[in-house]
């Protein structure tokens, strides 16, 4: 028979075994850190966008998992909000991806990161490979317009949920 403080300490060892690092979660926060100044240098070519590099899903939530093997990548996924300039009707996602790619080569260039920057549906990947495998998927979006904001918000303070995981 397995005793309670058994139990315990089995769930215990398991979330840890599935715990991402404080360590990755630091130098996942430093790259995307880094990657947002990029966006933000003077002679970036979004500098007039205001962009706004940030993390979504499990990583801003803080309950990103390790990958199940060595071999598989963590997995970073942030989004690229452009705050001011674009909008549904001045661009179409295509070329909003576009622009956005545009200065993710630059910067994959600029720091020396040796895989290709890999277009994927909705999105661009980076990949780091270093002494932390991980790749950041990086979504290229703009703020949603006034009403459609009003509605999530809306939504989510009928449901309870914190209103810090929309903005």
């Amino acid at each position: 028979m397995i005793t309670n403080e058994q139990k315990r300490l089995l769930l215990e060892s398991m979330v840890e075994l599935l715990e991402l690092p404080e360590s990755a979660y630091e130098k996942a926060a430093k790259r995307y850190e880094d990657l947002g100044k990029w966006f933000d240098r003077e002679d970036s070519s979004l500098g007039e966008n205001s962009p706004h590099i940030f993390p979504q899903g499990s990583f801003r939530l803080g309950t990103a998992i390790r990958p199940l093997d060595e071999i598989e990548a963590y997995d970073l996924d942030l989004a690229c909000k452009l705050r001011h300039g674009i909008s549904k009707g001045s661009h179409t996602q295509e070329s909003l991806k576009m622009m956005v790619g545009h200065e993710l080569e630059q910067y994959r260039i600029a720091r020396g990161i040796k895989d290709r920057l890999a277009s994927k549906h909705r999105c661009w990947r980076l990949e780091y490979r270093d002494d932390l495998n991980f790749h950041m998927d990086i979504v290229p979006c703009i703020p949603g317009d006034e009403a459609r904001r009003n509605l999530i918000m809306e939504s989510m303070r009928a449901s309870g949920a914190d209103e810090r995981i929309a903005v």
